[in-house]
């Protein structure tokens, strides 16, 4: 499961909305098996963990469907994570927006990822 929670300031600066939020994201394995030489296998341990990752961040509106994004967040595993993305969305219904966006993000040293996202976000 994934949640992502994000306050955006109705005040701009040049431009430029600041925001803040929280990503929520809850992993579980409930089995795991191995096939193959028993040296080798590795036990999966099982069970649930969920974890929340704070952010904050600005974002340029270049028109209704087009913005740029810029935000830092903070891992449990990598630490402070720097990332930016470009964002598509179209309206489909009042206040509901279809979502694409392809951004990149890194810690400057041992993580480094880049992604494509769909999603769907509701403004209430």
């Amino acid at each position: 499961m994934y949640g992502d929670v994000a306050y955006y300031s109705p005040i701009l600066f040049n431009g430029w909305q600041p925001f803040a939020g929280v990503t929520v994201n809850n992993s579980s394995v409930s089995d795991g098996g191995s096939s193959g030489s028993a040296v080798l296998a590795q036990t999966i341990s099982t069970g649930s963990k969920t974890t929340a990752m704070p952010y904050g961040g600005v974002q340029y509106t270049v028109s209704k469907v087009v913005a740029l994004q810029a935000k830092v967040s903070q891992s449990p595993i990598y630490g402070t994570v720097a990332s930016g993305k470009a964002i598509i969305k179209k309206e489909i219904a009042k206040n509901t927006y279809l979502n694409a966006s392809i951004g990149y993000e890194s810690n400057g040293k041992d993580y480094n990822n880049a992604k494509v996202m769909v999603g769907l976000t509701i403004d209430f």
